[in-house]
């Protein structure tokens, strides 16, 4: 079950990393939160695959009352990372550009399989993932392997050939489940490093945003420090 330690100081850029001058942050900046990721198996999942409760993401974004429309689960492997998404409460399919599948309808994911939880710099070992289920004007679901960059810098995504399946609804309601392998995450090695570090967000054109923890207008986007430790468990 995930568990949130004692509430934590800012650090010292907490004003500026927020863009918030002297507004209060918000509550979920306060607290240092863990997970506790169930492991699934021994090998490659192959989707559309169902993930159990223990593997449900909480809304840290709930304590700012940031919505909520999406459950996301994630689970473990010794060959990768599972991850599956549910939206609901849609009226129109998602829609990706792409040509700009970094700001899609769909999940996008940060991974460090290092953490130090200190550093404010994506590393080597740092990867961004953009899960999407219709992509372009064919609409076909697609992974992509999405640079960080700061400012609005320009970058070209990859699309990845990995273990991905999606559904959508005539109402745009979508379920999407991808099996992220160990070759595409540099430093992923349960058997060395049972923690990693995780963020996530869920874009949709017509909901609106849901991150794991908070906004956008902290740099969680290419800032290791604010995403969220997880253990990979049994």
């Amino acid at each position: 079950m995930p568990s949130a330690v004692s509430p934590s100081s800012a650090p010292p850029n907490a004003a500026t990393a927020s863009g918030a001058g002297d507004r209060p942050a918000p509550a979920a900046f306060l607290f240092r939160f863990e997970l506790n990721l169930p492991r699934l198996g021994d090998g490659v999942l192959e989707p559309p695959f169902d993930l159990p409760d223990a593997a449900l993401l909480p809304h840290f974004g709930g304590l700012d009352d940031l919505p909520q429309f999406a459950e996301i689960r994630v689970g473990w492997t010794p060959a990768g990372l599972a991850v599956a998404v549910a939206v609901s409460g849609k009226s129109a399919p998602p829609e990706a550009s792409a040509k700009a599948v970094g700001a899609g309808d769909g999940l996008h994911l940060w991974i460090d399989t290092r953490p130090t939880g200190t550093s404010h710099r994506a590393g080597r070992y740092c990867r961004r993932f953009a899960l999407l289920p219709r992509v372009g004007k064919v609409g076909k679901a697609g992974a992509f392997d999405v640079p960080m960059m700061k400012g609005g810098e320009a970058s070209v995504a990859e699309p990845l050939p990995i273990p991905l399946k999606a559904t959508v609804e005539r109402g745009g309601d979508y379920r999407l489940a991808a099996f992220l392998p160990a070759e595409e995450l540099p430093g992923f090695d349960p058997s060395r490093s049972a923690t990693i570090a995780l963020h996530t967000v869920v874009i949709d054109g017509e909901l609106g945003t849901q991150p794991l923890t908070v906004s956008g207008e902290f740099p969680t986007g290419h800032d290791p420090s604010l995403w969220t430790r997880a253990t990979l468990g049994g």
